[in-house]
């Protein structure tokens, strides 16, 4: 039975950490993972779980962890090129993981008093349970022998054996605490709901509040080595910053509305990310003073996707253009077009390409989309497919309306086709002949030729839903139609017949693209999915 599964799409991120100023990772919902190795510039997606993650923690460039739901601990050496799953002991959901500097020592903690600790980089952990049942939410290790954790009602813990003992410094707040970061046994913040500022000079025994900052709930929390710049991230888009080790804060802009979970700086302050709610990124270059959204397509909507060998692109939303050269493992924000974009093309030479849009929008690349240019196709209605045959001669454009183009020389001139119909058309197929053809559009439309695009027929494939996306293989008689409502048909007699497949999404699906063998395929569609 053919299976897919879901590739990245809008979701909410819940921790983030950066080693230097170009190299950090982010997770959430779903089993989100993504990398950034050019200061957030681009995001590549990593990972193959689905459990929903809630903290990330890196000891360097290659060696880090993650943890999540139902007590799920992942494991990386290589910087995320390949993520396993250590055997954790429970089932528990687990909210904080953080490692030592050396990499050797870290903590998870979560629901239940769940503290587990690794004394191996990750490879085994053994439970640490001092407390009553509780719920603990946050942990930061200092070193390989001191961590702090905190949780609901005010709980904050200390350990300066590496976990032999745990030391209770609970008492200065019954607010569930949210966030910790710690710089020693004795230097700590603690962050929470309603507002709640903490921090401690003398490993916990007294804590100062900062009063009357917020009453908005905080989540985050970093200091720099020294103690002396924290930052502080929460709802609504909150980030406060103090100078002074936390005794005074001031309110900086985010630029956002949305919830802000985590937040990370390199240990010059300088250089910061943050993440929260709906896939949002922020970056800092100036410590926290100002921010900067990472808009890297990946939560938006993608209409369209197309590839030749490994390489595959997916387009959409605001003239999102994402790419991807391993297949679809990893995938990259190459352009944005600043116009909706509906459909891509790739020859198969991996180079030449073609993206079409919005008002007649044509783009075309010869450098595998280092670049694009526009191509005048004398039109200004919204062009929905693209289609060219081997060697990048022939080629079809539809759209709206019933529209459809033709070239016979590489795009450098385009004719109208008739095809007797007045819907709105959104994909285009034709097989390397160049002689059979699909068209399918508004209402459950496909139209079908034999001649090279001379003549149309209809054809019934018993739906009457909107269909947006046409592949076939090189063979022609396996094919594939997507569109509204998650629609997937599959033929594999040339189109005489067509059977319906589930794939276990609703969302309107625009675009399928399968490789040459007809066994490995995508699909695209709203809010970023990607089958």
């Amino acid at each position: 039975m053919t299976q897919w599964h879901v590739a990245p799409r809008s979701v909410n991120l819940q921790g983030v950490c950066l080693v230097d100023r170009t190299t950090g990772w982010a997770v959430g919902d779903g089993g989100m993972i993504l990398a950034t190795h050019d200061g957030g510039a681009t995001w590549i997606p990593q990972g193959d779980t689905e459990k929903d993650l809630r903290a990330v923690s890196f000891a360097d460039t290659g060696r880090g962890w993650a943890a999540g739901r139902d007590g799920t601990l992942l494991r990386t050496v290589d910087g995320g090129a390949r993520w396993e799953t250590c055997a954790a002991g429970t089932t528990r959901n687990l909210y904080g993981i953080s490692f030592a500097p050396s990499g050797r020592t870290g903590w998870a903690v979560g629901d239940g008093g769940t503290i587990l600790a690794s004394s191996d980089g990750g490879l085994t952990w053994q439970a640490q349970s001092p407390v009553e049942e509780t719920h603990f939410t946050r942990c930061c290790a200092v070193d390989d022998r001191v961590a702090w954790v905190v949780g609901k009602h005010g709980r904050v813990l200390v350990t300066t054996d590496a976990g032999t003992t745990w030391t209770d410094r609970s008492g200065a707040t019954k607010a569930d605490l949210k966030g910790v970061f710690a710089v020693s046994a004795e230097l700590c913040w603690a962050v929470g709901r309603s507002g709640t500022l903490l921090s401690t000079r003398d490993g916990g025994a007294h804590w100062g509040a900062a009063e009357g900052v917020t009453a908005l709930d905080v989540y985050g929390v970093w200091a720099s080595p020294d103690g002396r710049t924290v930052r502080a991230a929460g709802d609504d888009g909150l980030v406060l910053g103090s100078d002074d080790g936390g005794r005074t804060w001031s309110h900086l802009d985010s630029g956002t509305p949305k919830d802000v979970v985590t937040l990370a700086f390199t240990a010059d302050a300088r250089y910061g990310w943050a993440a929260g709610d709906d896939g949002l990124i922020l970056a800092s270059t100036d410590g926290g003073q100002t921010w900067a959204p990472q808009l890297n397509g990946m939560y938006k909507d993608l209409v369209g996707v197309h590839g030749a060998g490994s390489t595959r692109w997916a387009v959409g939303q605001d003239g999102t253009v994402l790419t991807t050269a391993d297949g679809g493992t990893a995938w990259r924000a190459c352009a944005e077009a600043g116009r909706l974009l509906w459909a891509a093309h790739v020859l198969d030479d991996e180079r030449r390409g073609w993206l079409v849009g919005a008002g007649g929008t044509v783009l075309a690349t010869a450098d595998g989309g280092a670049s694009w240019q526009r191509r005048d196709v004398s039109v200004d209605v919204d062009l929905f497919g693209v289609c060219f045959g081997p060697g990048g001669r022939r080629g079809w454009l539809v759209g709206a309306g019933g529209t459809v183009l033709a070239t016979a020389d590489g795009g450098a001139s385009w004719q109208r086709r008739d095809v007797s119909v007045d819907v709105d058309l959104f994909g285009v197929c034709f097989g390397p002949g160049g002689r059979r053809g699909w068209l399918v559009g508004a209402g459950g439309t496909v139209l079908a030729t034999a001649d090279g695009g001379a003549s149309w027929q209809r054809r019934d494939v018993s739906v009457d839903v909107d269909l947006f996306g046409v592949c076939f293989g090189p063979g022609g008689r396996r094919g594939w139609l997507v569109g509204a409502g998650g629609t997937v048909l599959a033929t594999a007699d040339g189109g005489a017949s067509w059977q319906r497949r589930d794939v276990s999404v609703d969302v309107d699906l625009f675009g399928v693209c399968f490789g040459p063998g007809g066994r490995r395929g995508w699909l695209v569609g709203a809010g970023g999915t990607v089958l």
